[in-house]
This record gives structure tokens, sequence and C-alpha cells, in this order.
């Protein structure tokens, strides 16, 4: 297992590398370049994706002509359609086996107190209002029809640093090829679990550093939505993956 490094919060601005929708609409996603060894904005436009703070055509090339992994595309009129890689698994009970990590759209009641959602928001029936955002999981459960699967969230970046969290119930998510990273102060408050490490599916699959896994949380995914392969679990810490799910579980009742 790779070493871990020390991040700080300075190192990146956005905690997601997914599309984001600013105030006029459009969206951008912030990508690191190794040239400049800095994190550089992408625009998306219908044609092609503009970078308009990298320091050489070289990086803004890359940009044009690579398509994110989460990237939702853009669709005449008012809605906009998941990426073609999103699709229903034919082979549900193949796929989403313990360990396997999956994105999927995902909506939730929105809280009476939330501020600043955008248009994430959607009003639905009874005149409620639910958030919808691309989110990821990893399967902890397999069973007939549907999967508990546990999420894999940044904390707007400030992992379990954030009030609220619950720290020992998280452990420290990455791909196999990088190196696990914790924020300062976060083994201080209790994180203490191994860091998980998963196989990319393909190499557009990357995790930012703050990704953390909520073992304490399981949510219901039925298998007929449309979900992107990210990868799986290595098999070198699948034990300690199914052990902290089944910790957690345990200490829930």
């Amino acid at each position: 297992m790779a070493l871990s490094k020390l991040y700080t919060p300075t190192m990146m601005a956005d905690p997601t590398r997914e599309w984001v929708r600013d105030s006029n609409g459009r969206f951008f996603m912030y990508r690191w370049s190794s040239e400049s060894q800095q994190w550089i904005t992408v625009w998306q436009s219908r044609q092609r994706h503009d970078s308009v703070q990298s320091t050489s055509a070289q990086v803004a090339s890359l940009f044009e002509e690579r398509t994110p992994e989460s990237l939702i595309r853009e669709s005449p009129g008012a809605v906009e359609g998941l990426d073609p890689s999103y699709e229903v698994q034919r082979r549900p009970r193949q796929f989403f086996h313990a360990g396997r990590m999956f994105s999927v759209l995902f909506t939730e009641p929105l809280g009476e107190n939330a501020r600043n959602v955008g248009d994430n928001v959607t009003t639905v029936i009874y005149d409620q209002r639910v958030f919808s955002q691309i989110r990821r999981f990893i399967v902890v459960q397999p069973k007939q029809g549907f999967c508990y699967a546990v999420p894999v969230s940044t904390y707007g970046n400030r992992g379990v640093n954030k009030p609220g969290v619950e720290p020992e119930a998280h452990a420290v998510v990455h791909t196999t090829n990088s190196n696990p990273v914790w924020l300062q102060g976060e083994r201080e408050r209790g994180m203490i679990k191994e860091s998980i490490a998963v196989v990319p599916a393909n190499d557009g699959v990357s995790l930012t550093p703050a990704s953390r896994i909520n073992f304490s949380l399981a949510h219901p995914i039925q298998y007929n939505v449309k979900v992107k392969d990210l990868g799986r679990v290595c098999d070198e810490d699948m034990p300690n993956f199914c052990l902290y799910w089944q910790t957690e579980r345990d200490r829930s009742f």
C-alpha cells in the first residue's frame, strides 16, 4: 500500500471533480494539471471543454479531447440527459457485488433549512422539494432486486472535519494509482480506520483526496436504475472493507 501524505484544503478549490453549475448557468470543474502542478478551471461548452486558467496550450488540449467520467451532458431545451455511460446493468447480480463502486443520479428530500442549492432542487408532488445530484456508492450487501451501498463523500472538501460528521465511522478511499491522504485534524478527531483502495474501472476514474466512505449509512439502490461503473475495492482491502461495514452496522443497533 502506498504511503499516506498530509493534504490541506488549499491544494484544491472544488471537492467533486464533477461538473458544477455557476450562477450564470454555465458548467465547470477543476482538474489537476501534472504539467503545471496546479488545479485548473475547465468550462463546459456544447462543442468542447475550454481551459480558462491553464498555463499551456498542451494542457488545454487534453481537456478538449477527453470527456470527464462524471459528465452530465447538456441537451437542447430545459432537460439535461445523463451521459450515455450511465446504463441499467443487464447482469445485476454480477455487477452489484460487495466492493463494487458506482455513481448514480441520487434524489432525496431537501431539508427545510437547506441553502444555496440552485438547480439541483425540484418541486414534486405535495409541493415538496427534493435534491438531486450524482453520488458515488460502494456495495456492501447485495439483495434480491436491490443492494445496500455506502456513500462516498467529501463533505465540502472538509472530510470528517465537517461538524456533525462521525469520524470513527469513516475511512479514506482512494484509487490504487494514487496515495491515501488525511486532512489535518482528521486522525485527531478519531478517524482511525485504515484507508480503502479502489481499482478504477478505467483511466478516467479518479477520486479527490478528501473522499471518505461513510460505513454507518447504507442506502438501498435498485438494480433497475442507470449507474456508471467506477471500479471495485481491491482484493487486499476487501477484508477491512467488510469488517468496517459489519462493525458500523452492528454498532447502530
